[in-house]
């Protein structure tokens, strides 16, 4: 058996962004396997969020990627949240 690539990778759609008062940034998703919020870091030196492991209950470390950043940053800098 072999293993997909990544762009075949189920995907996470960034439903929110945040940046605390440390200037530290996150990113909530919605996860493709639990359909729950997870939050994940986004370091402000990586210009895509990428892949994430899930953090379910159930299916825990499974791997998705996460799509829609960068609108949703665009949003965050507008001011727009």
């Amino acid at each position: 058996m072999t293993a997909q690539p990544p762009e075949l990778w189920p995907r996470a759609h960034v439903a929110r962004v945040t940046v605390d008062r440390r200037g530290i940034r996150t990113v909530t998703v919605n996860c493709p396997w639990c359909h729950r919020a997870h939050t994940h870091g986004w370091p402000t030196t990586d210009p895509d969020v990428g892949l994430r492991h899930s953090h379910c209950r159930k299916n825990p470390g499974l791997v998705y990627r996460v799509t829609g950043e960068h609108l949703a940053w665009r949003k965050y800098q507008a001011g727009r949240w």
